[in-house]
Formats: C-alpha cells, sequence, structure tokens
C-alpha cells in the first residue's frame, strides 16, 4: 500500500523572471487496489454447519491416539482432545501425495457461490500442512462428484490470508447447486517427515452469496505540473513543512518546452504532508 498522504492547499507563487507567475498545480493520482473481504473467524451460520443439517458420508481416517472428530471441520467441537478441541488432523504415517477426503449432504440443495477453508501447519516445521485442496460438488441428477468447484496448493510454510483466525483462503466459485459435497486434502511432508504429515483443518464454510470487494483508494503518486516558458530552466521543491523544515530539490532542472510541464513525486508509506513549489532558474 502506497502512504496516506494530507495534501494541504499552500501553494507557492513564484513572480521574478520574465516568464511571469508560475502557478503550482497539483493533481493527486488515485489508484484503486482490489481485495476481497475475506477476515472472518470460522462460522456457525454457513450452510455447511453440522448447525444447519449438513451430515457426514465419510472421511479418511484421523489421527488415531487423539480423539477428534470430523464434524469439528463444519463447525462445533465434538472432539475430546482437549488440547486440539474444534479442529482434525487426519491420520499420520501416509505417504506424500496422498489423498484424505471428506464426503458431506446438506439438507437441501444450495448453489455455492463461494467458501473459506481455515487451516493450519505448525509453525517452524510446517508438520501438518497440505499439499493440494480440491473442492468438488455432485450437480443435480449427477451419481458422481461431476463439478470441480476449487483447487489451491498452498505456499509452505502457509501464507494466511488471515492468520489471526487462521484462514488459510477464502475465494469465489462458479455457482453450482448441489446438495453433496467432498473436498481432498493431500498430505505433504514437513521437516518432520511421514511421522508428523497428516494435514490439519480447521473449520471448511460454505457460504449462498459471493464474497465481497472493497475498493481501497490510495495515493501512490503526486504530479506536479505548471504552464512553462520555452527554453527557461526550472526547478521543483518540496519540504515537509512550512515552519521548520528546508525547501528540498525534486530531481534535475528541467527545460521548459512551451507546453504544461509535470513532474511525479512518488508517495511512500509513511510520509507526512507535503508541500512543493517550481522556480525558474533563469
Amino acid at each position: 500500500m502506497g502512504g496516506r498522504r494530507k495534501f494541504v492547499r499552500a501553494f507557492q507563487k513564484e513572480s521574478f523572471m520574465k516568464t511571469g507567475s508560475i502557478l503550482l498545480s497539483i493533481s493527486v493520482l488515485l489508484l484503486t487496489a482490489l481485495k476481497g473481504v475475506a477476515q472472518f473467524a470460522p462460522s456457525t451460520s454457513d450452510v455447511w454447519d453440522v448447525s444447519r443439517g449438513t451430515i457426514l458420508i465419510l472421511s479418511s481416517d484421523l489421527d488415531s491416539p487423539n480423539a477428534y472428530d470430523m464434524r469439528d471441520m463444519f463447525g462445533g467441537s465434538f472432539g475430546t482432545s482437549a488440547a486440539e478441541k474444534g479442529n482434525v488432523v487426519f491420520a499420520h504415517g501416509a505417504p506424500e501425495g496422498s489423498v484424505n477426503v471428506i464426503e458431506w449432504r446438506t439438507k437441501t440443495n444450495y448453489a455455492i457461490k463461494s467458501f473459506r477453508l481455515f487451516a493450519y501447519d505448525d509453525p517452524g516445521t510446517m508438520d501438518h500442512g497440505m499439499g493440494l485442496f480440491r473442492l468438488s460438488a455432485k450437480s443435480a441428477g449427477s451419481p458422481t462428484f461431476d463439478t470441480v468447484l476449487y483447487e489451491f496448493t498452498p505456499a509452505h510454510p502457509y501464507h494466511y490470508e488471515d492468520a489471526a483466525h487462521q484462514l488459510l483462503i477464502a475465494a469465489n466459485v462458479k455457482p453450482v447447486q448441489a446438495q453433496e459435497f467432498k473436498a481432498e486434502f493431500t498430505t505433504w511432508n514437513g521437516q518432520s517427515g511421514p511421522a508428523a504429515n497428516g494435514p490439519r483443518v480447521v473449520e471448511l464454510d460454505g457460504l449462498t452469496d459471493f464474497i465481497g470487494l472493497e475498493a481501497d483508494t490510495r495515493v501512490s503518486e503526486m504530479e506536479v505540473g505548471w504552464p512553462s516558458a520555452p527554453g527557461v530552466l526550472y526547478q521543483v521543491e518540496y519540504r515537509e513543512n512550512l515552519s521548520s523544515s528546508t525547501w528540498q530539490k525534486l530531481g534535475s532542472p528541467v527545460t521548459g518546452t512551451g507546453n504544461r510541464m509535470t513532474i511525479a513525486d512518488k508517495v511512500l508509506p509513511g510520509n507526512a504532508e507535503r508541500f512543493y513549489r517550481v522556480l525558474p532558474l533563469q
């Protein structure tokens, strides 16, 4: 993100030369960065939550020494492992690339438009990460999971969309009317190898709305412009405030063309307000 500035109307006039008064004009170029509005904690109101009537059809084995419950992937905290309630870990020791599967059925058909996957790997070792995530659905009337809604290969260590809530990815999908869904999590070896390679999943949410976008306006560049006279040398200067700082050169002197001239000043993160003036040097 570019740094935000407060631009004030303290524009200088310089009228010392035969070219007449030079009026400093400033135009702010605004860039818009779109970012997903995906900073949400795991939900209890999404359509895949067990509280909404979702039932499990089948699942791969979970890490047997711990009493995980696959329903934890769809809301609630059903497992009895006090240290890790609210998430699941698939069975240890499977070869890298092995696919861990869970299938579920919702209470009624839904047109799923987006999802959120909450998961985490172990800090430092990257154990319990996944190599690939694939989300599929049975379209209306299909006997098989014929529609791939999304595929995702995470970086290792994970790059979270919202680390505070362990939100690994949130994405929109092409809407499909379905009642049965499948998620696949491919085994990936962290530093501890097969002894600790079961993918860990906190929750998987399904939504009937698209994840929205918000426009985040940022100032990334200032453009200082002035009407020039042919052959006249000009120097653009700036200062951080009018009371205590001194004028600094912005770039090298430029020669007038008789047309409007401009010079750009990049806005850096954290910069304070800045004042500009244009001086004719001849």
